[in-house]
């Protein structure tokens, strides 16, 4: 049996978020004061570059990791919305956050982990 190589060209939505999530993670740990203004502008940059990099995708079907992964429109469809609704979330959820004293970094990572299964699920 012949291991062969996936393409990567069709997860680049996924893998972009993933190294973004990586990133504001880790800019979260050790920025410091808890008033995470940065986490949250980071997390929105990562949800903009992840929306650019599905526009930038081929609009044919595609098929790659042995099958289990399918990137076409409908997919790209159903991601950029998460990816909207997410952003919403975010930007009306961080109000709720400040008023109440839960301004943490934890809810935009959880977040952005929550989006990343939710577009892997949509391939």
């Amino acid at each position: 049996m012949d291991f062969v190589t996936p393409a990567l060209a069709p997860a680049l939505p996924e893998i972009v978020l993933l190294s973004g999530v990586c990133v504001v993670m880790l800019v979260d740990l050790f920025w410091p004061g808890r008033e995470q203004v940065v986490t949250f502008v980071g997390s929105l940059l990562v949800l903009l570059l992840t929306l650019w990099s599905l526009s930038a995708g081929e609009p044919a079907t595609v098929t790659t990791f042995s099958g289990s992964y399918v990137a076409d429109s409908l997919a790209v469809l159903i991601k950029a919305a998460a990816v909207l609704g997410v952003v919403a979330i975010f930007i009306y959820g961080r109000d709720y956050f400040r008023k109440h004293g839960l301004s943490r970094g934890e809810f935009y990572t959880l977040g952005l982990f929550a989006l990343l299964g939710v577009m892997i699920l949509a391939s």
